[in-house]
């Protein structure tokens, strides 16, 4: 890949941190990590994109938005393609929309003011989310991919740990935590953790 690119990002991200991991994981250099808050640096964000959200790839004066795109399209510039099978996309939907649920879950707790009913059923979003998960995105599934599907889950699961421990421990789902502390261990992802 030719050309400036430049990925935009926070640390407090789990979208973030998963395009950050693979980055590292699958070894794509030349791309500058730029670091911005999407709330303290709203209005630099929102020239970059208009939904205020992070992260963001800049290529050639273009912008990528979506951790899930950004990655897909730098597979598809810088090699490391593959056909996921459908339990491993059932698995990627499901890490992507439990990184929905909780980043949603942690806006809604630090709100003022802020409603009961849509809190709850944000924790029960998660709780359902966990219990799939363990059943789907099992071992076996992990070590035949090629894919990012483990930083998903890593990123993800992490990151509860990391904002929502006060009402959620992790350990309810016990597959799930081995899987995390097993491939959390990669260093592309020791090297980036939450703050």
């Amino acid at each position: 890949m030719r050309g400036n690119v430049k990925l935009i990002y926070t640390s407090s991200s789990p979208y973030a941190r998963k395009v950050r991991a693979c980055i590292r994981y699958y070894e794509w250099h030349n791309i500058v990590e730029e670091m911005l808050h999407p709330f303290e640096n709203e209005i630099e964000v929102r020239k970059l994109n208009p939904l205020g959200k992070i992260p963001i790839l800049q290529v050639d004066g273009q912008q990528i938005i979506d951790s899930e795109i950004i990655i897909t399209y730098l597979r598809s510039k810088l090699g490391n393609q593959y056909e996921p099978c459908l339990v491993e996309l059932k698995c990627l939907s499901l890490c992507q929309g439990l990184m929905d649920a909780a980043v949603n879950l942690r806006v809604e707790c630090v709100r003022k003011l802020h409603s009961d009913w849509w809190t709850q059923r944000l924790k029960d979003s998660v709780r359902k989310t966990l219990d799939e998960l363990q059943c789907s995105c099992t071992a076996d599934l992990l070590s035949k991919s090629d894919g990012h599907l483990w930083i998903s889950l890593v990123c993800v699961i992490q990151y509860l740990d990391f904002r929502h421990s006060d009402w959620l421990s992790t350990n309810e789902w016990p597959s799930l935590k081995n899987l995390t502390d097993s491939y959390g261990q990669s260093d592309c992802l020791k090297e980036i953790p939450f703050c």
